[in-house]
């Protein structure tokens, strides 16, 4: 397959990040156009994602009929889960490209966003543009707090801590237990199609509800589970101390 992989019609990328290299050199070497969109985490992710896909293909007149029926289609199971979610605060610790779709995609399910950590973040891709999904959140116009690379495990304990999410969303399973050890559900994203269109967000909502339905895990791992750290790092107001800016 990676021998023909220049004879094919587009490229998409799951992940924007670990993606672009590849997509950018077979546009520049070999005239693939690449999609270039948010991955479609979600519905109206998987709507622009869809359109883009079209374009490029030239299905422009196929695209718009799948999005209205798929829409209506998991209408009744999405607002069913919305009636148990709404309200519910989520915290996001994932890679850029998955954090960012995965905000949108919450929302979606009426989740509010308590917080978004990235492992790090990409300010430009190979195409020289900024990410779709990071300009799509600046120009939403919310107010909740973005920090990059800050979950190593004694942050992340003073962070939960301090914001007290119902729920948290990673991409890495050892942050999940450390939240879990702290009396908060968590719910790690192994699977790189979670989420995915319109399916995919009703499968997800699912795993949402469970897990915060079965939030007596988490409490009793937390009341019987000894934390490595102190109680006065624990109580520490400022989860950030020891951090220093070197000097120029």
């Amino acid at each position: 397959m990676i021998a023909r992989i220049s004879e094919a019609g587009a490229t998409v990328s799951i992940c924007q990040t670990l993606g672009s290299y590849l997509a950018q050199g077979l546009e520049e070497q070999y005239g693939v156009p690449q999609v270039r969109s948010v991955p479609p985490h979600g519905i109206a992710a998987a709507d622009t994602w869809l359109r883009e896909l079209a374009r490029v293909t030239g299905r422009e007149d196929q695209v718009e009929a799948l999005i209205r029926d798929e829409h209506e289609r998991i209408a009744p199971a999405l607002e069913s889960l919305r009636a148990r979610l709404r309200g519910k605060r989520a915290y996001v610790g994932m890679g850029p490209g998955f954090a960012l779709s995965f905000v949108n995609v919450l929302q979606e399910l009426g989740l509010e966003i308590a917080g978004v950590t990235s492992w790090h973040l990409d300010q430009r891709h190979d195409h020289g543009q900024c990410p779709p999904a990071l300009a799509d959140l600046a120009e939403c116009n919310q107010d909740f707090p973005y920090s990059v690379n800050d979950q190593q495990s004694y942050e992340l304990l003073r962070v939960l801590r301090d914001i007290a999410p119902d729920i948290y969303i990673t991409r890495h399973g050892g942050t999940a237990a450390w939240a879990a050890k702290s009396g908060i559900p968590s719910v790690m994203v192994a699977d790189e199609y979670t989420a995915f269109a319109y399916s995919g967000i009703l499968s997800f909502g699912t795993r949402l509800v469970d897990a915060l339905s079965s939030r007596r895990f988490a409490a009793r791992l937390a009341q019987y589970w000894k934390l490595p750290y102190t109680g006065w790092w624990l109580e520490e107001k400022n989860a950030y101390q020891f951090l220093t800016k070197e000097s120029g």
